[in-house]
C-alpha cells in the first residue's frame, strides 16, 4: 500500500523544516514532538521551555512547510 503526500509530508522530519536550536529540539522531544505531523496548536504553546513567540514561529513554518508541498 502506497502512502499519500500528505502522509509523506506529515512523517518529515521536523528539523528540515523549522531551524531548531539544541534549547528548541530538546522542548520539543520532552513532548514527543519529532516530526511535522507531531505539530499541533495547543502541544506546541503548552510546550515547556519553548516561549509562546517562538511556539508560533514553528507552528507557522510548519503551516507554511504543508502548503507549500501540497501545491507541488
Amino acid at each position: 500500500m502506497s502512502e499519500t503526500i500528505a502522509e509523506q509530508i506529515a512523517r518529515t522530519d521536523l528539523q528540515m523544516v523549522v531551524e531548531l536550536t539544541e534549547h528548541d529540539s530538546d522542548c520539543l522531544s520532552a513532548e514527543g514532538i519529532h516530526v511535522v505531523g507531531d505539530v499541533n496548536k495547543s502541544t506546541l504553546m503548552n510546550c515547556g521551555g519553548l516561549s509562546k513567540q517562538r511556539a508560533k514561529e514553528i507552528r507557522g513554518a510548519v503551516i507554511l512547510y504543508v502548503e507549500r508541498m501540497l501545491k507541488t
